[in-house]
């Protein structure tokens, strides 16, 4: 059973914020709601879902700290559009909700988008209600848009391939010998079957806690997700993201050609400007008081509320 509550509500001139929580069965999750001053219930409302990692509520991480997603809320909120982003299982206000790894999988992640959207809707107090994805977070919001009827749908810097081929790509470079084993321990993965005994260096991925959650990611597949909504989509890429490149974005947009396409040449991965070396590129996930990528929020907008 899902709950929410709101203890604490922040105002300015231009926009409210308030925590809410989900109670799941193996504990709560926390978020902040952000409200244009002039809400009602006609006001469009967006759930974004963060990317990979122990990521939090405003977009930061270990080793970074952009405060991406809160200014996206903020910037929302000024364009009449409530946002609700919140922190991943285990981490900052939500740690309560941790899981062991060995029992985390993807589906996890997908039940909790789905258990915001139904808490959200049950208020009563919004228009439409839109899911927006960031990175990891595209494919959770896929299967969560679908699941939970969701109006609009908005992939940010999501990968178009399964999560197999990309780690495929990202192994490319590794010794023969070693790519080989690392391939084979991927495709039996993808065939639901774990690695009994991976090599100590390849246990980042390999380890027995991480497979099922791995084994269980395996099973989507960004294009085929994508085609079955039945609700608007855009597709949001930054031309300077190092980390999901451009290709992914166009298999999605292959797959959805009615899609929205949005693409701003010099985004990167946390949605502001950078340069395209990586070393510079990178300097920027450091830079909170960085601007978003100017036409990014009044993208998403113009599209969440035609």
């Amino acid at each position: 059973m899902f709950l929410f509550f709101v203890p604490l509500v922040v105002f300015s001139q231009t926009s409210s914020s308030e925590e809410f929580s989900l109670k799941t069965p193996t504990g709560t999750i926390l978020g902040t709601l952000t409200t244009p001053a002039d809400a009602g219930t006609d006001t469009p409302l967006v759930l974004l879902i963060a990317g990979s990692g122990p990521t939090d509520r405003n977009g930061n991480g270990p080793g970074f700290r952009s405060d991406a997603y809160q200014k996206l809320a903020e910037a929302l909120s000024q364009r009449g559009v409530a946002m609700l982003r919140y922190d991943k299982r285990g981490v900052a206000g939500s740690k309560s909700a941790a899981v062991r790894e060995e029992d985390l999988t993807f589906d996890t992640f997908i039940q909790d988008a789905v258990g915001w959207v139904d808490t959200l809707r049950k208020t009563r107090r919004f228009g439409k209600i839109t899911v927006a994805g960031h990175s990891e977070g595209s494919l959770i919001g896929m299967v969560a848009a679908r699941r939970a009827h969701a109006d609009r749908y908005v992939s940010i810097a999501g990968a178009g391939r399964n999560i197999n081929e990309v780690l495929k790509t990202q192994l490319a470079t590794l010794p023969d010998s070693m790519r080989m084993e690392a391939y084979r321990g991927l495709d039996s993965l993808r065939e639901g079957k774990r690695v009994q005994k991976p090599n100590p260096l390849l246990y980042s991925i390999f380890r027995p806690s991480v497979q099922p959650f791995v084994i269980s990611w395996m099973q989507y597949d960004p294009a085929e997700e994508i085609i079955k909504l039945d609700m608007p989509v855009a597709i949001v890429q930054g031309g300077h993201d190092i980390q999901v490149a451009m290709s992914e974005a166009e298999r999605l947009r292959e797959a959805r050609p009615s899609a929205k396409w949005i693409v701003f040449d010099a985004m990167n991965h946390l949605l502001k400007d950078a340069p395209a070396e990586r070393n510079a590129n990178l300097a920027t996930y450091n830079q909170p008081d960085f601007p978003l990528t100017i036409g990014l929020v009044e993208a998403i907008a113009d599209f969440i509320k035609e």
